[in-house]
């Protein structure tokens, strides 16, 4: 049975890699898409020349490439998947089913004490039960790469307007600098759009000389600007919007969303408002867009990672009516808004929050890949991660507040949810989960595993198949996340390559936010500061301790694991760990990366 699934692994991964030099040819620039069939069908025909070398020219071999070969063209043929994007998806659901499979057979017959096995065969359930939704995840990650021809544009296609329905700009904002607030003020008053007030809510700001300046610079811009200071006001950011809400003019049929250091396009609301002649438009997203990044080469990897969401995640949920807002450069209607009960006091991502809701009472939604106005990146690794703690804690609380939302109708709470759009409502947080509770299993599992295979002298064979397709997976996975920046997003090498390490550096800071979301009900609302970041020097470790610890740690067992075995599994279990502490050794180098740029950034303005 190794050797059946040793064929069909490597099989498939380098049908993967036949893939993606069709997608090469297709996306590259100045590439000659004539030469891109070629050298698919080369591929291809290498794949089955190079299993056939190892394997022989086996019958069931035969009959597994005859059948993906049919399941490629029934996908070209019936989806608007294009023969590469084809190619792509069978091979790589074919290589899951392969590997988890493999897994299944090898944890059950592997030749082992009790105890070693059993830690093998306690890994199988979690694995399972975040099998669905992580294949749903890796669809909605890929399937940019795998079509041209989509159901829904993603980019702006109402009339611009000038003088259409009143739109009310809420703008809230906790402690921020009054500079930068100003300047999105001002930016605001620029906006060519006749119908529009600006209502500005600080919330629970101690320090008078943040918010006073802001304050007399609304009472300048003219009527049109209000600015409340409300202290103390419960619900963080919700609160400070639902308390902007029912201080809106009466007329204000749409409601607009602007983050405290945006500064928005003056075509903002003239490009937006005329798609809400739909008058089942819940909300428009526009792209987030950021300025200040390209002297820096950690906002720019963090600058990457944002750009390509949108040019593929959001993509893919924009086609399903999927989409959830971003708290910022959107536009919502009022009556969705009211019509789905106000913001989440709780939830600390109430802007994807309100998403769920206002999609179950029926309004449709509208993502578009196109940027309206521009925020800031953090500058300090600790400041992006604590950011993408509450943009990961935040979908775990929204799957324990609404999985009943998800579920079949039969069994659902009522509302006029589609069924792609429950799947994708439940993909959001349950993939979260399932990868938070996999570290709590899968690493403790692996490296009790180890201790128990050192210590009865264990050394079980590796089949060399599942070798060469491990290798082939891993390779094939790296090219697609190259590809995913360099040309999806558009992003140079350079930044391409940072984009990757800084999007590996989060790990550990997704894994703790969405362990703290299952085990708590509610968080403080963590703000990223936006003052200018001075210099820490060595201290900037302690941003990364917990990340150095559990590199040091993983380093440690696969030196063990491959000093024990250099052939066999145990070899396999060290490359693991060691490619484990390699995304955690990546937040140190993050974390010094961003440390540099700070210190090289005050040496240019003492000039």
């Amino acid at each position: 049975m190794d050797t059946f699934f040793g064929a069909a692994l490597v099989c498939n991964c380098l049908a993967m890699g036949s893939a993606l030099v069709l997608l090469f040819f297709r996306y590259l620039p100045r590439s000659d898409p004539g030469r891109a069939a070629p050298a698919g069908a080369f591929g291809c025909l290498l794949a089955v020349v190079a299993v056939t070398a190892v394997y022989g020219l086996r019958p069931w071999l035969v009959g597994i490439a005859t059948v993906e070969a049919g399941m490629v063209f029934l996908l070209y043929r019936r989806s608007p998947m294009h023969l590469p994007g084809s190619l792509l998806l069978v091979s790589f659901y074919s290589a899951v089913l392969a590997a988890v499979t493999w897994y299944i057979h090898f944890a059950f017959t592997i030749n082992v004490s009790a105890l070693t096995r059993a830690f093998f065969i306690a890994g199988i359930p979690s694995m399972l039960v975040a099998l669905p939704m992580s294949c749903v995840h890796s669809f909605l990650d890929i399937e940019a790469f795998c079509r041209e021809k989509w159901a829904r544009r993603n980019m702006p296609h109402a009339s611009s307007v000038v003088n259409g329905p009143k739109v009310s700009v809420h703008l809230p904002c906790y402690a921020e600098p009054p500079d930068m607030v100003i300047a999105s003020l001002d930016a605001l008053a620029r906006l060519r759009y006749d119908n529009f007030e600006v209502v500005v809510v600080d919330n629970n700001t101690r320090d008078p000389a943040l918010w006073r300046p802001v304050e007399e610079h609304c009472r300048r811009l003219g009527e049109r600007f209000r600015f409340f200071h409300v202290a103390p006001l419960a619900g963080a950011k919700g609160g400070a919007l639902n308390f902007a809400l029912a201080r809106t003019a009466q007329d204000a049929e749409l409601i607009a969303l602007v983050d405290a250091d945006y500064q928005m396009a003056p075509d903002f609301l003239a490009r937006l408002v005329g798609h809400f002649d739909d008058k089942r438009l819940g909300f428009i997203q526009a792209k987030y867009n950021f300025r200040d990044w390209q002297d820096s080469l950690f906002r720019s990897g963090a600058y990457w990672g944002y750009q390509v969401s949108f040019s593929m995640l959001f993509r893919s949920r924009n086609d399903r009516m999927a989409a959830y807002p971003m708290g910022t450069s959107c536009v919502l209607r009022r009556a969705a808004i009211v019509d789905a009960g106000g913001w989440s006091m709780s939830c600390v991502t109430e802007d994807s929050e309100i998403g769920v809701r206002i999609q179950a009472v029926g309004y449709r939604s509208f993502t578009f890949d196109d940027p309206v106005g521009a925020g800031l990146v953090p500058e300090t690794f600790a400041a992006f991660k604590k950011q993408r703690f509450r943009w990961t804690y935040g979908p775990v609380q929204q799957l324990k507040q609404h999985w009943r939302l998800f579920l079949p109708r039969r069994f659902a709470t009522p509302s006029t949810m589609s069924v792609q759009q429950k799947i994708l409502g439940l993909e959001h947080g349950f993939v979260l989960v399932t990868g938070g509770l996999g570290f709590l299993t899968a690493m403790p599992l692996a490296l009790a595993a180890l201790v128990s295979m050192l210590v009865h002298g264990e050394q079980p064979p590796m089949n060399r198949g599942l070798w060469i397709g491990l290798v082939m997976g891993l390779s094939s996975a790296l090219a697609l996340r190259w590809c995913r920046y360099r040309y999806i997003a558009g992003s140079a090498s350079k930044d391409t390559l940072m984009a990757m390490v800084v999007d590996s550096s989060l790990s550990w800071i997704c894994t703790c936010a969405t362990l703290h979301g299952i085990l708590t009900k509610n968080t403080a609302w963590r703000r990223t500061t936006k003052f200018k970041a001075g210099a820490s020097g060595w201290r900037v470790l302690a941003s990364v301790r917990v990340e150095l610890a559990l590199a040091l740690i993983l380093t440690a067992a696969a030196i063990g694991a491959i000093a024990s075995d250099s052939s066999g599994f145990l070899l396999l279990i060290g490359a693991i760990f060691g490619l484990k502490s390699v995304v955690y050794y990546a937040a140190v180098c993050v974390a010094f990366v961003a440390e540099r740029d700070l210190r090289r950034a005050a040496a240019v303005a003492s000039t």
